[in-house]
């Protein structure tokens, strides 16, 4: 009978025995209730939201950009834990994975959040196809609709705006590819057990239905599985090679007006790709490149390492992005450079609660100690979020009133006519006579 993998308990159960919607599921719904309340809420509020939002824009902008650095943090430490539990390493100490297994929605793996293995009906092979081809399809559907618009109104292919619809494209494919391409490196693993006569059966750690070939196996793999190895070979150079390379190329074609920009987003040229670099400086935009390599290495890249080299592994690259962003500074602005390094800190720490995890098997560690001192350091990046936000927030609204009081003094000065600037001019012109009193004072006396 089909069986999924709970992302809560991390724990393999029959669909037959489920009773009830996954408890992702209700974490999602409750979600799209408060968006929705939200939306409500605005659309009879809009004066007054729109009034705020120009006011505030700036903030605005910081706190959503900000918040996208922790989405990116939150979806590491999920991944970190997938990964390592796939390999068969320890996950993190209750109660933080069930934090973690509710926060696996931010990776947007629409088959774990919804229990797909129940409700489709297949193998991994399935869900490895589905997972890959229709963001590909979505992907192209907005390549070929904006093509052929361009085509029809002889606009630039990247325009001002969303350019029919490639900005939320971007988006979408800047958060999903390390989750596509974790499945995809996934279909590598092999799992093998020894038969006590030498011999050794494999099978894909992904789905143990099929049969899989290794160096030690004596086992001859299945048609099928020969055929999803070459394909999971071709979405490696989709997924893991091609789209990085493609977000590259597509900044580099922009790099002179992103270099030459004055203000996060750039101009109006820049709005479909600004989320790419907007939370770099100028000079520095290759970084958000660099920053999904070090997704993917902290994901996809460890499925082909052992469980035990995983963790090393993890632990150097964390270290190195940390030193790298330390000496570098490439963030657009200080704030932004100290929440990027209480993040980086935040998945070493969250690398070291892993390896406490796996020698607390051997080792009396205490888990409830090593979940807490997990839980607590998460929520201080949360905090330090709310509190670089709501530093900007007074210091704009310290600005704006700055600004507001000149303005009116400005009013106050033009409305008294020309008789007041007459009379200031008179009374800093007889400043002026009194002050070089003492100044010929000063010459008399040194001479």
């Amino acid at each position: 009978p089909p069986h999924y993998r709970d992302s809560l308990t991390h724990e393999c159960h029959d669909c037959a025995d489920t009773k009830g919607a996954p408890p992702n599921v209700y974490v999602i719904i409750s979600i799209v209730t408060v968006v929705i309340a939200i939306i409500i809420y605005a659309a009879f509020k809009r004066e007054e939201i729109s009034r705020f939002a120009d006011k505030y824009d700036l903030t605005v902008m910081v706190f959503k950009q900000n918040g996208t650095l922790v989405l990116v943090t939150v979806q590491i430490i999920s991944g970190l834990a997938s990964v390592h539990t796939f390999k068969g390493g320890s996950d993190y100490p209750s109660p933080f994975a069930d934090l973690v297994g509710i926060a696996e929605i931010a990776s947007l793996d629409i088959y774990a959040l919804f229990n797909m293995n129940c409700s489709v009906k297949g193998n991994f092979g399935d869900k490895l196809r589905l997972t890959t081809q229709v963001p590909l399809a979505f992907v192209a559907v907005v390549l070929v609709s904006r093509a052929a618009y361009v085509a029809f109104k002889g606009t630039d292919f990247i325009g001002e705006g969303s350019s029919g619809g490639l900005k939320y494209m971007l988006m979408l494919l800047f958060f999903l590819i390390p989750t596509v391409a974790t499945t995809v490196c996934q279909t590598f693993a092999v799992s093998e057990f020894d038969n006590g006569d030498g011999t050794f059966d494999c099978f894909m750690t992904a789905d143990m239905g099929i049969v899989a070939s290794g160096p030690s196996c004596t086992t001859k793999s299945s048609p099928e599985y020969e055929a999803l190895i070459l394909y999971a070979w071709l979405m490696v150079v989709v997924w893991v090679f091609g789209m990085p390379l493609g977000l590259l190329a597509l900044l580099y074609s922009k790099r002179r007006a992103i270099e030459t920009r004055t203000t996060r987003k750039g101009g109006d040229d820049l709005k479909t790709i600004s989320f790419l670099f907007r939370l770099f400086k100028p000079r520095y935009w290759p970084l958000a490149v660099l920053d999904l390599v070090r997704r993917l290495s902290l994901t996809c890249f460890l499925l082909l390492l052992e469980g035990w080299i995983q963790l090393l592994a993890a632990f150097t690259i964390c270290t190195l992005f940390v030193i790298m962003h330390r000496g570098i500074g490439g963030y657009y602005d200080a704030a932004t450079d100290v929440l990027a390094l209480a993040c980086g800190y935040e998945i070493t720490v969250c690398v070291l609660g892993l390896v406490w995890a796996n020698a607390a098997v051997s080792l009396p560690t205490p888990p409830d100690f090593i979940s807490a001192f997990l839980i607590v350091s998460n929520f201080a990046v949360l905090g330090l979020l709310i509190y670089l936000g709501g530093s900007h927030f007074r210091r704009l609204r310290k600005t704006i009133a700055t600004e507001t009081a000149n303005a009116n003094a400005n009013a106050t000065t033009a409305a008294a006519g020309p008789n007041a600037n007459a009379n200031a001019n008179a009374n800093a012109n007889t400043g002026a006579a009194m002050v070089q009193v003492p100044a010929l004072g000063a010459g008399a006396g040194a001479g």
